[in-house]
């Protein structure tokens, strides 16, 4: 048992910005947070460290001529975690519209078989079509080719990675924000025995993974800087050659449920007419949000014939593998559920129309506020502190979905429109659970209509 007497008071934190300067007023930003009074060691001291030394690193080659001068600044920030974007981006709104892309570095440095973690690049919001999280996945990809089979034909990580969907939870949720604008992925290493312990000590870190993680910082951020059309090309490239995995990564599982479900005794035609709705909208959004990030390389290299060839040629290599994956996906659903064929499976499932369909065909909300809302603020007050609390309770695990709204609210889109994007998203759909949060966040100012 344990008694803390807390509260809160004016405080101040040093923070610090470092540059290199550019040859534009266009930025690329790297950003570790520094937020605890007494910094632990992965978190997040090695974010800071490998920050640290990706920005020296990367002023030394530019200062002594084996790089050239980025045509971008290169800004590096080390803020209080969350707290410290709100205010920078604040404060600095003209620096904002330059700003071509961030990287968020939290938790890089774990020693893995100590703190049992994976070293992640977490991909952005998908609300925000951009590159970023492409540009890191690619750059991660050629540091995994570390050590060599016996014949040398292959070669493949020392260290265990992974690339995941936008979860949250730190700085790059604020920057990639769509009403803020800057494409952010983020590096980080999960799970970690010791998070938030005193444990969390210098025995548990890798200078090994602190290397990953301040070569993939520093190369993301020079090629940012620097990009030609011709590394726009490759980038597309490497984001269509990838789509692929990314679809099979998010659809496989659905189909692996099936065979557990039907095992169990669920209804059979349920269960596959479902699924079959979760396949054709999930490859249907990922189709749609890629060609969209890779038109958004446009802001990292120009409209140029030589780009805008290759951007074209890549788009439909996305929407000829989305016609093939699609097809495969049902082939594999309509075996798994043991049918002779896609043409035994069930029509997608469509819910009922409910009277929470007809209210959020009528909302179109409007953002009140630059970037995410805290709900957790502390001048909250209490009874939306209540409210917030009954929802998570009505809801259960569903209601993790409402936080995806506010990234999708535009003032175009009803609810309704904005349900089906965080179901293809999320693979969650809960039209009910959205009209209620929306009430909620709007009285407490969040969101008008």
């Amino acid at each position: 048992y344990a008694r803390v007497d807390s509260e809160y008071r004016d405080g101040t934190l040093e923070v610090m910005s470092a540059v290199i300067p550019g040859e534009t007023n266009e930025e690329v930003v790297g950003m570790a947070h520094i937020c605890h009074p007494e910094p632990s060691a992965n978190d997040n001291a090695s974010g800071c460290g490998a920050l640290a030394e990706a920005a020296s690193t990367l002023a030394r080659l530019v200062s002594s001529g084996r790089l050239p001068k980025p045509r971008r600044t290169i800004r590096f920030l080390w803020l209080p975690e969350m707290t410290g974007s709100y205010a920078y981006l604040a404060n600095n709104e003209d620096k904002l519209a330059k700003t071509v892309a961030a990287i968020n570095l939290d938790m890089v440095g774990e020693n893995q078989d100590l703190c049992g973690s994976t070293f992640t690049v977490e991909k952005p919001i998908k609300a925000l079509p951009g590159f970023g999280g492409d540009l890191a996945e690619a750059i991660l990809h050629m540091l995994t080719k570390e050590a060599t089979n016996l014949g040398g034909t292959s070669a493949y990580a020392t260290f265990r990675w992974a690339v995941s969907p936008f979860s949250g939870g730190s700085d790059h949720n604020i920057w990639g924000d769509p009403n803020v604008g800057v494409t952010c992925p983020m590096l980080i290493q999960w799970p970690d025995k010791f998070y938030h312990t005193s444990a969390d000590t210098i025995d548990k870190v890798d200078p090994h993974m602190l290397m990953i993680a301040g070569a993939l910082t520093a190369t993301y951020l020079y090629v940012a800087a620097t990009a030609t059309p011709a590394d726009a090309a490759f980038l597309a490239g490497e984001m269509a050659t990838r789509f692929t995995g990314e679809v099979d990564a998010q659809i496989s599982t659905a189909i692996q449920d099936v065979a557990r479900k039907i095992a169990s005794g669920e209804n059979r035609d349920d269960i596959l007419a479902k699924t079959r709705r979760v396949i054709e909208r999930r490859i249907r959004f990922l189709q749609d949000r890629k060609l969209l990030d890779i038109d958004s390389l446009v802001k990292l290299a120009g409209d140029s014939p030589e780009f805008a060839e290759a951007r074209e040629e890549v788009k439909r290599a996305v929407t000829s593998a989305s016609e093939f994956l699609l097809a495969k996906a049902l082939r594999d659903l309509a075996a798994v559920g043991g049918l002779p064929g896609v043409h035994g499976l069930p029509p997608a499932w469509e819910p009922e129309a409910t009277e929470a369909d007809a209210a959020a065909q009528a909302i179109v909300p409007r953002r009140l506020y630059r970037g995410p809302f805290r709900t957790s603020a502390k001048d909250s007050p209490p009874e939306f502190e209540q409210k917030m609390k009954a929802l998570g309770e009505k809801y259960g695990s569903y209601i993790h979905a409402a936080r995806y709204l506010e990234y999708w609210v535009d003032g175009q889109r009803n609810l309704a429109q904005i349900a089906d994007l965080i179901e293809g998203e999320t693979g969650v759909r809960s039209v009910p659970m959205l009209v209620d949060y929306f009430e909620v966040a709007r009285e407490r100012g969040v969101f008008a209509v």
